[in-house]
């Protein structure tokens, strides 16, 4: 994969807005987004999800263009300390989810 298809991560839900949980526990979490690359190589960048649908969106842009990435080996997200595993999904894989 390639850094232009990389600048589909930059997709923002504008649709999404703040929501509770019944316990008034915020659904809509800060987290970190982690691409890894050739052999360990990571890209890092703050994202957001929603911990009730399993949605990350609005990951920050990284310019990786000077890097010469190739390989895209997985991506995880972190959130409350925790690494869960990024898919893919929609038109494009423009759409992220974690499980």
């Amino acid at each position: 994969m390639i850094w232009q298809e990389m600048k589909l991560y930059h997709r923002v839900s504008k649709t999404m807005k703040t929501q509770f949980d019944k316990e008034g526990n915020k659904m809509v979490k800060n987290a970190t987004f982690t691409s890894v690359w050739d052999g360990g190589y990571e890209v890092t960048s703050e994202c957001k999800v929603n911990i009730e649908s399993k949605e990350v969106f609005d990951i920050v842009p990284v310019n990786v263009d000077e890097l010469d990435l190739e390989i895209l080996e997985r991506e995880y997200i972190t959130v409350d300390n925790k690494e869960y595993p990024v898919s893919r999904d929609g038109e494009d894989d423009t759409e992220f989810w974690y499980s």
